[in-house]
């Protein structure tokens, strides 16, 4: 015959029966059972069902979410080699994907303020930095932006409202390029070699077009590609012009495609293979991306996207390495790669392989990779389950729920359910002795 248990507060014990020795001091003292609590060999979480079944979820939220979880990581933003940004006039520093036009937030100026409306942007991926000019109507300034942490510093702050900073260029050779207005009140653009170390500039010559005949034209983009310098003109569309860096005349390289009438190029850069790629105000004064072949024809990238809705950001730039830097990083690659051995005709200074007794060269194993650090396995759901027909089995007060409940859980969370990862263990190279 199948004797039926209960659990208890005092035990797991035969159906009716109270311990002895609980029964006995009770009596001795004459104690009495709290009130509502029905009957001494009650199970204690039959008093509510829906409590008990509020433990049972509770209890396997908690553990998937404390196993399930992975740990969040601290990481800053980095510059890479042909990444774009621009920054809002919210005062947002936005990732750019070039092949789509969508702009993401990445960080939120800090540390120096100036006015947001950023017209000339460059982006250095060497030092994680960004340059910007602006306009603004108490002053003008030159500030950098650690792309990291989104703090600026104002390099120059003292342009004043009669400077008009209008495009912002590095050349091949690191040189940065300014077009700008120095004096408002002459109304004539120039080019200008720029410090950012100090902000200050040294006058080239005003931007005329050659020949004398188109006059003074205002810059509203610059672009370099190889060692020519170029810029786009406000209200000359696409039209392409050839920029003299030592005499600041321009010359017409290409003529406007015709697809973009009245659009304005507000910013312009390149990625490492020359693709040329243009911010463009639109006549409904949206902006868009287009890429631009210097030959004549430009393709839409597609609208700007990603915005808040009334943020404008009429700048952008491509963080995209000179041929140096990129020659020196590749220099620091390869110096970490085996220049070769010692042996007679051979190159390097390496030292020679080892060699068994019997004369044949011993293949070195490549130490593997540490161990990752331990981790929980992702058990939680399995675990709730567990869990509740445990306690499912403790509110129906049978010694066989109980057990059906940690079978299961036994059964779904497997041997290894709660144990760390096991670390590998790295296999002894043939070279090694004892």
């Amino acid at each position: 015959m199948l004797t039926r248990w209960r659990v208890t507060t005092d035990g797991l014990h035969p159906e009716g029966v109270w311990p002895p020795h609980k029964n006995a001091s009770r009596k001795a003292r004459g104690a009495q059972l709290p009130q509502g609590r029905p009957d001494s060999g009650r199970p204690f979480f039959a008093f509510r069902f829906p409590l008990t079944l509020g433990v049972v979820l509770a209890a396997g939220i908690a553990v998937a979410g404390t196993v399930v979880a992975p740990p969040l990581w601290a990481t800053g933003s980095e510059l890479e080699d042909d990444s774009a940004v621009m920054i809002g006039s919210d005062g947002v520093v936005y990732s750019l994907n070039i092949d789509t036009a969508v702009a993401t937030a990445v960080d939120t100026i800090s540390g120096d303020t100036f006015g947001y409306t950023v017209t000339g942007l460059e982006a250095d991926p060497t030092t994680n930095t960004l340059y910007a000019v602006n306009q603004s109507m108490d002053a003008n300034v030159l500030a950098s932006i650690d792309y990291d942490t989104g703090i600026s510093t104002l390099i120059e702050s003292d342009y004043g409202p009669d400077e008009v900073l209008d495009a912002l260029d590095r050349t091949e050779d690191g040189t940065f390029y300014l077009a700008h207005v120095p004096d408002l009140d002459g109304v004539s653009a120039h080019l200008s070699t720029l410090s950012i170390t100090d902000g200050a500039y040294a006058e080239i010559g005003t931007t005329d077009l050659a020949g004398g005949g188109g006059g003074n034209q205002y810059v509203s983009a610059l672009v370099s590609v190889a060692d020519t310098l170029y810029a786009f003109i406000s209200g000359g569309a696409d039209a392409l012009y050839q920029l003299d860096t030592d005499t600041a005349e321009l010359t017409l390289a290409q003529s406007a495609s015709g697809d973009m009438a009245g659009v304005t190029i507000v910013a312009a850069d390149n990625t490492a293979d020359d693709t040329v790629y243009l911010l463009a105000r639109e006549t409904d004064n949206s902006l868009s991306l287009y890429t631009n072949d210097l030959a004549g024809t430009s393709t839409l990238v597609g609208a700007i996207s990603g915005l808040p809705l009334g943020v404008d950001a009429g700048n952008f730039a491509i963080a995209t390495l000179l041929e140096r830097e990129r020659a020196e990083d590749d220099t620091e690659e390869s110096s970490g790669h085996d220049s070769g051995g010692s042996e007679p005709g051979g190159s390097g200074g390496g030292e020679r392989e080892p060699e068994d007794s019997d004369g044949v060269d011993t293949v070195l194993t490549s130490p593997l990779p540490p161990a990752s650090a331990p981790q929980l396995a992702p058990t939680g759901p399995v675990l709730a389950l567990g869990l509740g027909s445990t306690l499912v089995g403790l509110s129906l007060g049978t010694g066989v729920g109980v057990l059906l409940g940690l079978g299961i859980t036994a059964a779904l969370v497997g041997p290894g359910g709660f144990s760390r990862a096991r670390r590998g263990k790295h296999p002894r190279a043939h070279s090694e002795r004892p």
